[in-house]
């Protein structure tokens, strides 16, 4: 029988490589049974594993931290202290327009006394690079030569009404691209419509309505006055405009506010206040307009959308509607109010400048903005949803077909101030229309032919 026999080494004894590990093992069995017994009953945990190495790669699905991108382009956005929720909205714009284009860094800047100080920092050696801003100012900043000009495709693509895209361009060059719209409209109480007994405003309402009207509502008994009327250019306008006149001529260099229906406009806006039919806002008692109205001062109020958030704050009660302007003697009119972003003529990288513009104009940000604020969108296909948000104000929506512009030829802000302050003395009684019309022709002639 043969038997087998271990391998033996070059020298002769025996390999005990196989055998000594099984000694070793059988050694170590007993403490292993133990640890293994301990785990079970005291319920620890398995032993930590020792760290890997760091140069090791990551196992098992383990992702590295990724390297941020540098930030190869910082931009600055300058506008206008608002609300909270409006400050939040900006800043939620931001970051998702950095997680877009991780390398820039957008810096918002919201500056207080924004319309007196937009110009100086424009001039600065180091502005912004947007400013947003009130539409009016379009045609000075551009004449001081502060605004870079924007491509005209920027506003082909953004579905802009014609209304916007005329008060976007200065001599046919695009400056700025709107976001933003608002419109005058008559807003009436309706609680103080139904205890009168009178039918709510209408779109065939006349001039000679709405006076009727204002006369019914007001209460000297409570001192609430039917119509509250502001000394203010920018609400007298609708009725120069809708009895046929102008400010200027087609061509901006002549004054043409010293006409019949400017006088017309003007004796029929404030013989309301002075025959009793409307009073102001300081004479209810009141810092503005939107405020006399939430406080019911006032039955009617001529305002723009921007109330009706004001109003969902400051009288979330009130039952209130929305009726376009009365008709005037030749149509109806009312007046536009455009917010746009314009580009730095300054700006260091006019590129990413222009694509943060094209972000904060988007469909998708348009709308938001039109949740928050109540202000129309400037894109033409969200009129509709605008609508469906706001069923009730449609009337805002509708009166594109009959706007006019809030915008001038430059250095025109003199000519707003002497209306301002011409109104404010008819209706303390100091002067007569016709002095104030000529003294503005006057004003703005002078500002026209420089």
């Amino acid at each position: 029988m043969t038997r087998l026999s271990m391998p033996t080494s070059t020298n002769g004894s025996k390999d005990f490589s196989l055998s000594s590990a099984a000694k070793r093992l059988k050694s170590l069995l007993p403490r292993l049974i133990v640890s293994l017994l301990l785990i079970v009953i005291t319920g620890c945990d398995r032993p930590a594993l020792p760290p890997l190495p760091q140069w090791l790669p990551p196992l098992w699905g383990a992702s590295a931290t990724p390297t941020p991108l540098p930030i190869t382009t910082e931009l600055r956005l300058a506008t206008w202290p608002a609300s909270p929720a409006v400050d939040e909205y900006f800043q939620q714009s931001i970051a998702a327009y950095q997680q877009t284009r991780p390398d820039t860094q957008v810096t918002l800047q919201v500056l207080p006394d924004y319309g007196t100080r937009l110009r100086t920092l424009l001039e600065n050696e180091s502005p912004p690079d947007i400013v947003r801003l009130n539409a009016f100012l379009l045609p000075d900043l551009v004449a001081r030569g502060l605004l870079a000009p924007l491509p005209a495709a920027l506003l082909t693509q953004a579905d802009l009404p014609p209304l916007l895209q005329q008060m976007s361009e200065v001599n046919g060059t695009p400056y700025c691209l709107p976001h933003e719209v608002n419109m005058l409209a008559l807003l009436y109480n309706r609680a103080h419509f139904d205890a009168a007994q009178l039918a709510y405003p209408t779109a065939d309402w006349s001039w000679e309505t709405l006076r009727t009207t204002a006369e019914q509502l007001t209460d000297a008994e409570t001192g609430r006055s039917g119509l509250v009327l502001p000394a203010d250019f920018s609400r007298w306008l609708p009725f120069l405009y809708s009895a046929g006149g102008a400010v200027t001529d087609s061509a901006a260099m002549s004054m043409t506010i010293n006409s019949a229906a400017g006088l017309t406009a003007l004796e029929f806006y404030s013989n309301l206040v002075l025959d009793g039919m409307a009073a102001t806002p300081t004479g209810l008692g009141n810092a503005w307009a939107g405020e006399a109205f939430a406080q019911e001062h006032a039955a009617m109020t001529i305002e723009g959308n921007w109330l009706i958030p004001y109003l969902a704050t400051a009288a979330p009660t009130l039952a209130y509607g929305v009726a376009p302007l009365p008709t005037g003697p030749t149509g109806k009119a009312t007046l536009a109010f455009v917010t746009c972003y314009a580009m730095s003529a300054r700006s260091a990288d006019r590129t990413a400048a222009l694509a943060l513009i094209e972000f904060l104009t988007n469909t998708e940000r348009q709308r938001a903005w039109f949740g928050l604020t109540a202000a129309l969108p400037a894109r033409s296909a969200l009129l509709a949803d605008w609508t469906l948000a706001y069923p009730e104000q449609s009337a805002f929506a509708q009166a594109f077909p009959y706007s006019y512009p809030w915008q001038f030829p430059p250095n025109f802000q003199p000519v707003v101030d002497s209306m301002n302050d011409g109104i404010q003395r008819i209706f303390g009684g100091f002067v007569l229309p016709a002095s104030v019309l000529a003294e503005a022709e006057a004003t703005g002639n002078e500002r026209l032919q420089r």
